[in-house]
């Protein structure tokens, strides 16, 4: 997609969602689970979900909590973490007691092949080129045309 091409622009904006929800509210994890039990509905198959926390530190564990108890942390819901990803942003907890214990509920929920870490300072530059590769790459862009 070119800088200022507003024709891929629009057909790239047709594919954006947003979700309202609180941290602390199953309601919106609910909605989430609605909304993308569509999209897997409407393609006939489990769309790979990537959860990336780049909240507060505080609310880490209340997330991680929810996404398990609404089985997010478990793709379609089928049992299976294979269609899940979690990027986490560091700083992660508030000292070494903190961290230890979310890496613990960490280990919990998913495995450890599905989560990524991510340093606060580096993230937008490591999304970005996430970004620039995937659409850079014609092997990756089958179906968006």
């Amino acid at each position: 997609m070119k800088v200022g091409d507003e024709a891929e622009w629009k057909k790239f904006a047709k594919n954006l969602y947003y979700q309202q929800g609180l941290f602390d509210e199953e309601s919106g994890y609910n909605a989430l689970i609605e909304k993308l039990n569509g999209f897997d509905n409407e393609i006939g198959a489990c769309i790979t979900r990537l959860f990336y926390l780049a909240t507060p530190p505080d609310n880490y564990e209340t997330i991680l909590t929810y996404l398990e108890s609404t089985k997010l942390s478990e793709g379609c819901g089928q049992g299976s973490e294979k269609w899940t990803r979690l990027a986490i942003e560091k700083p992660f907890g508030r000292d070494l007691d903190t961290a230890r214990h979310l890496d613990k509920l960490l280990a919990k929920i998913f495995e450890e092949r599905q989560i990524y870490r991510v340093d606060h300072y580096l993230g937008k530059e490591t999304m970005q080129n996430m970004i620039a590769f995937r659409f850079a790459n014609t092997h990756f862009r089958t179906g968006l045309e």
